[in-house]
């Protein structure tokens, strides 16, 4: 087995949302937790149930720093990093947060130390990292990640905002698509529960149809046949609810210029106006 990695840990902020509490193995080799107090580096080692409070001068003695901080707290935990006064080269710093990249830690690369940023994959099954940043600091991660039985997944650096957008697209533009879907179907007189079955079971093929052959196996409301249907549907809709319909509406013509598809024969979507009552 290798050599445990010396590991040291700076924090602010609410540790509850942490994948450290929610994955005890990242930290089951934690030496130096250090605060802006001792009393709140304490706090954090019993939440951690790992390490013990320290100093930021003993940082110094580990290879790999962990840095958890909300955006708004981190220039005060680099402010303090800085003026620790420890040699920082040939250490890792590894910033753990979902937006923010190895960039954030700019001040720090400054002084020779490499940097990079972790967050948690979304995953079914044990833990999984999403990383990047510096070689060397990758390297270390990973090094950390094995270490607690881990895998990660790497990505191209300063490309975590495209991370971001991929999983903001599915997390913040998926489920209201999903919500029109489901009112359309209750519209129509199903019940609720066939309405949860049947779209679950259209979500299921179309994720699969994706899985397997990409965008070959979307249906493009566009083709020639298709178009009278639609327009009937949207029709349909806008008696009942003319804000969904005009949401469809809007939507589809976003769909199809992404697609590179002429949406004119849609016609232009009514003025916008109040969402649709629960």
């Amino acid at each position: 087995m290798s050599k445990p990695l010396p590991l040291g840990l700076i924090a602010s902020g609410r540790m509850t949302e942490s994948p450290l509490i929610r994955y005890p193995s990242l930290v089951s080799d934690l030496g130096p937790v250090v605060a802006s107090s001792r009393r709140l580096a304490s706090r954090y080692a019993n939440a951690l149930r790992a390490g013990h409070p320290a100093d930021a001068k003993e940082l110094g003695g580990c290879r790999l720093v962990l840095v958890q901080a909300p955006a708004c707290e981190l220039p005060a935990i680099l402010s303090m990093l800085v003026e620790s006064q420890i040699s920082w080269k040939s250490k890792a710093l590894a910033l753990i947060d979902d937006d923010l990249d190895a960039e954030a830690l700019q001040p720090m690369r400054a002084l020779r130390a490499a940097v990079g940023s972790v967050t948690l994959a979304p995953s079914r099954e044990r833990g999984v990292l999403v990383i990047e940043g510096d070689a060397a600091a990758v390297r270390v991660m990973n090094q950390w990640a094995a270490q607690a039985r881990m895998s990660c997944i790497e990505l191209k650096p300063q490309c975590k905002a495209l991370y971001g957008a991929g999983l903001m697209a599915a997390n913040s533009l998926l489920p209201p698509v999903l919500d029109g879907a489901m009112r359309s179907l209750r519209a129509s007189g199903l019940s609720q529960l066939d309405s949860r079955r049947m779209l679950s079971l259209v979500v299921e093929m179309a994720i699969r149809g994706q899985r397997a052959h990409g965008r070959k196996a979307w249906l493009s409301p566009a083709s020639m046949s298709r178009r009278p249907a639609v327009l009937n549907q949207l029709a349909a809709l806008a008696e009942v609810d003319p804000v969904l319909a005009a949401y469809f509406q809007r939507s589809l013509i976003a769909i199809l210029d992404y697609v590179g598809q002429d949406p004119d024969w849609l016609g232009d979507p009514p003025p916008q106006s109040q969402p649709s009552p629960d």
